[in-house]
């Protein structure tokens, strides 16, 4: 026998000494892994010596390692030390184990791949107790070891990582990857629902570090399944006139709220001529519904955005009328402000490309012409209501007094739908294509506000605040000293 064999005999002694279960249950499975021409003992099967931090054990053998250990309380080692967090895949690796009846994947842990030396580095690397500190390492009582740990794992305490750790967190899980093979990309946007400070500070990096495309297209279109994109809302129609985007004004609440706070966004306009004429649809008629579509989300993102790059795109197969139709379609655009990046491609003229980044970087708040024109269309319709309700009865013919107020009233009332009807049906239902054409709506509105206020100083309105005045003054005083209270309710109903 030689000196290294006399060393190994000697220090499996030791350990047979000290774990005389655990070495016996080794000494079974040792069994099925000696190779068929080796020798052995007919009085007791031959015990794997622990290997040195100089060795390695991957013979190429497979051990299921699966069994609960027998190990005594007393050789129990310490799973987890107090106060420190534990990852359970932080020094392990992960392999991929494939169902035959199921298509999907699970993650397993194949700590038998690796050597002892990176197994007792595991054990350390977590804050477990080294079972053997010496420098001697033991693969199956690491295995065994790190399985435990693995099972008897608290939650972990994600919120106690540092601000960056979590942020770079957010990062891998709610970030689209870079897609180079046909496939659909998503996030895990799960992590939002786990608590209110996990969401406000997750949904800051997705809607940050993600760029949104809103697409507008006369004409079906297809994406290329190699773009990095999530498809997230997609409406068709087959008819431009009952596509809901393209109403004014009221395509401007379609817009989900959170593209408010998206900090990169993608504007695509697509005109194609040639597909026009196919699907017969008339040029103007696209190009009208394409910049009221614009429109609409233009001065929904007017107030209250988080812009922080803006990429406009517009495409169309017409060099002749790309340019005169890119102008007309793209300037609602120039309503939206505060956006330091401003990027415009496609073949734009320079002058529209120089007009538009101008406009966007302005910090100066621009005029919300759609927001204003439905306030106004909220005060004419509840007045126009008001006076139908109230003016049929003879309550309200008393109050309105002679016919001379009669006539003024009723002339007040069709001055107010005239003026709305104009600004509706003129105006925004082709769109705002030019300063010349937003000028126009501004008169029409600036019209519409000068009814509506003439109205409001009406007899009958005057009447109505004078009521209103009256009761809030009685309920003031009652408020103070009390009301009025019934002698016979507070004596009681007298008996029969």
């Amino acid at each position: 026998m030689s000196d290294i064999d006399e060393v190994i005999a000697e220090l499996a002694a030791e350990v047979m000494a000290e774990h005389p279960a655990d070495m016996a249950d080794t000494a079974v499975q040792a069994t099925t892994r000696v190779p068929a021409d080796a020798q052995q003992s007919e009085a007791a099967p031959v015990v794997p010596a622990p290997l040195s931090d100089t060795e390695d054990d991957d013979d190429g053998y497979e051990t299921d390692y699966s069994d609960e250990s027998d190990c005594s309380e007393a050789s129990m080692v310490t799973l987890e030390q107090e106060g420190m967090i534990t990852n359970t895949f932080e020094s392990s690796y992960v392999g991929r184990q494939k169902l035959r009846k199921y298509h999907w994947y699970i993650d397993t842990l194949e700590y038998d791949r690796c050597s002892s030396r990176e197994l007792k580095s595991f054990v350390v690397g977590r804050g477990l107790e080294d079972p053997y500190p010496a420098g001697i390492t033991l693969k199956w009582f690491y295995i065994r070891v790190l399985e435990k740990a693995d099972k008897a794992l608290r939650p972990f305490r994600f919120q106690d990582l540092p601000p960056e750790m979590r942020n770079l967190v957010y990062t891998e899980l709610l970030t689209l990857p870079e897609c180079t093979c046909p496939k659909h990309c998503y996030c895990f946007a799960q992590i939002l629902r786990t608590n209110r400070q996990i969401h406000d500070e997750a949904v800051s990096v997705l809607y940050g570090e993600n760029e949104i495309e809103v697409s507008f297209a006369a004409f079906p279109v297809r994406r290329s399944r190699f773009e990095k994109y999530a498809q997230i809302h997609t409406v068709s129609h087959e008819n431009l006139e009952s596509a809901p985007f393209g109403s004014v004004p009221s395509g401007m609440s379609l817009f989900p709220d959170f593209l408010k706070r998206v900090n990169k966004l993608t504007i695509s306009v697509a005109l194609d001529f040639d597909l026009l004429e196919d699907y017969d649809i008339d040029t103007d008629r696209a190009v009208a519904w394409l910049g009221r579509c614009l429109l609409n989300l233009a001065s929904f993102l007017m107030h209250d955005h988080r812009l922080k790059h803006l990429t406009i795109r517009f495409s169309s197969d017409d060099e002749e009328l790309e340019c005169e139709q890119a102008e007309a379609c793209l300037y609602p655009l120039q309503r939206i402000r505060t956006v330091t990046d401003v990027k415009v491609m496609g073949t734009v003229s320079d002058e529209t490309i120089t007009e538009l980044q101008s406009e966007i970087r302005d910090t100066t708040p621009a005029f919300n012409t759609l927001k204003t024109f439905l306030l106004l269309r909220d005060e004419a319709h509840a007045y126009l209501k008001l006076e139908y309700q109230l003016g049929s009865n003879s309550t309200a013919d008393a109050m309105r007094g002679d016919n001379v107020r009669a006539l003024h009233t009723h002339g007040t009332r069709t001055n107010i739908m005239r003026s709305l009807t104009a600004v509706i049906r003129r105006r925004l239902s082709s769109g705002i294509a030019s300063r010349f054409a937003e000028n126009a709506v501004l008169e029409d509105l600036a019209k519409l506000q000068e009814e509506i206020d003439v109205a409001g100083e009406t007899e009958f309105f005057r009447r109505i605040r004078k009521l209103v005045s009256a009761t809030e003054t009685r309920s003031t005083y009652t408020d103070r000293l009390g009301g009025v209270e019934n002698p016979r309710a507070s004596r009681g109903s007298p008996e029969m």
